[in-house]
């Protein structure tokens, strides 16, 4: 039996890309490192804030207490003055 040839056809197979090497992919990735440094560095910003609120807070309670513990001092030393005065008079 002769050989039979038969018209050769070509056939483009593409395959495409897993959904994680595709350009959405890689844009999502970039957005979502964006967001993850900007949130960290947002994140740093707010708590510094915070502990710099309360270092003042704390600062100024203790120059509260210095003032009234100085004042103290003044008036019990004008009450013992008065008192002194008030016992040579």
């Amino acid at each position: 039996m002769p050989a039979v040839k038969s018209p050769r056809e070509a056939i483009d197979i593409i395959i495409a890309p897993p959904w994680w090497k595709t350009w959405g992919a890689y844009i999502s990735y970039a957005i979502l490192m964006a967001g993850i440094i900007w949130g960290s560095a947002e994140y740093r910003s707010k708590s510094l804030r915070q502990k710099k609120l309360v270092i003042r807070s704390n600062s100024n309670s203790s120059h509260i207490r210095i003032k009234t513990t100085e004042r103290r001092a003044t008036n019990n030393a004008f009450r013992i003055k008065n008192y002194t005065e008030a016992i040579n008079s």
